[in-house]
């Protein structure tokens, strides 16, 4: 996800994450002391976020960071399909904004058709489900012997 969102930002992003990206993700997901994870498990719990963000003094910095990221995609993004390319960052968002609740999101999130990704394959600048609206023209395969 987060080459998607560079990519479409026009930044090169690095193949491989670095191990302080890996743990921090460990981190933020699994470990107990999370303010991420509290606010996640506690919206889970059916408590609005306006009461869980009330209740504290600490930041959950992914709030904040998930509503401008997908401010971000939705006026950087040109495709008319954004959600399959960021399915779980649009819908922390529309969690977080009241639009879904967290059963919603979830359930919307397994009903995503499956696909195959491919994170070795070269990143092109022209990837049509970042920069087009409508499929583009392609233009016919050659045959055999040409």
């Amino acid at each position: 996800m987060l080459e998607r969102a560079h990519a479409s930002q026009g930044r090169r992003s690095h193949p491989v994450p670095s191990t302080l990206q890996v743990g921090d993700t460990f981190g933020t997901c699994f470990g107990p002391l999370s303010r991420n994870r509290m606010v996640g498990k506690r919206l889970g719990s059916g408590e609005s976020l306006e009461d869980i963000l009330g209740s504290t003094d600490e930041v959950a910095e992914g709030v904040a960071t998930s509503r401008a990221i997908a401010q971000l995609l939705e006026q950087r993004v040109r495709g008319y399909r954004r959600d399959l390319k960021f399915p779980i960052l649009l819908g922390v968002a529309a969690i977080l904004d009241g639009k879904l609740t967290p059963r919603q999101g979830l359930e919307k999130l397994m009903q995503y058709p499956l696909r195959v990704e491919d994170f070795d394959a070269p990143k092109r600048p022209t990837d049509p489900l970042l920069l087009a609206d409508k499929p583009r023209k392609v233009s016919k395969p050659l045959g055999l012997g040409q």
